[in-house]
């Protein structure tokens, strides 16, 4: 601990009072991060928490394979992690960086060293990101990039269609179509790629962009 964080200790955003924490997740203390829904039973294919311990896929993945190979969710959201999400993003809590970049750079490095050739971070509209100022998904996915060590494609895929923000309990049938056309691809892909979001919920985001990047050549 330096000077500083003596004088001027951090406090946890979570339980506020001035906490310990481990340096790389400096606004989250360690009672807190171990509290987190982490998304340990999951689908293997989709992510979607399952209540079984075995990696086994949902019903909807046997049924029917989603266009990407595999998903992966370092928390499930609600409680919490729900609340961080949305803080993060809806009340320009920038200072937030640092500890979900490096949480989801070692969850990455952890489970998918060596498996990709880029990284893409699904892009916002020019009009949202006016409003927001930043993209959650970019500043994720370069982190993530870092650790894995391989490049970032970003300017390359572009949101063209600026889809309104989907309604809690929106079914996927209706987000397919708000989202169908909203993205558009400028070159050539690399092979295996990895889409990085910020939230996944149906799916659908996730499913149109890895469709115009399969047609780009991933």
């Amino acid at each position: 601990m330096n000077w500083l964080d003596w004088r001027y200790p951090k406090r946890c955003v979570l339980c506020e009072p001035p906490c310990t924490y481990d340096g790389y997740v400096p606004h989250i203390c360690k009672e807190c991060l171990k509290i987190l829904p982490n998304n340990h039973n999951s689908c293997s294919t989709c992510a979607l928490p399952l209540q079984l311990e075995e990696k086994l896929q949902c019903g909807q993945c046997l049924g029917k394979q989603p266009i990407w190979t595999s998903a992966q969710a370092l928390w499930r959201y609600e409680s919490q992690a729900q609340w961080l999400i949305q803080h993060y993003k809806f009340a320009k809590a920038h200072y937030l960086d640092r500890s979900f970049s490096s949480l989801l750079a070692a969850y990455a490095d952890r489970l998918l060293q060596g498996q990709f050739d880029a990284v893409v971070a699904v892009p916002m509209h020019k009009r949202r990101w006016v409003e927001r100022g930043f993209n959650q998904a970019e500043v994720l996915a370069r982190a993530v990039a870092q650790q894995l060590e391989v490049p970032l494609i970003a300017r390359e895929v572009e949101r063209v269609k600026n889809t309104p923000r989907f309604a809690a309990g929106q079914d996927k049938k209706a987000r397919r179509r708000a989202i169908k056309g909203a993205f558009r691809v400028n070159a050539d892909m690399p092979e295996r790629l990895l889409i990085v979001d910020d939230v996944k919920t149906t799916g659908a985001t996730s499913e149109e962009l890895a469709r115009v990047l399969l047609r780009a050549g991933a």
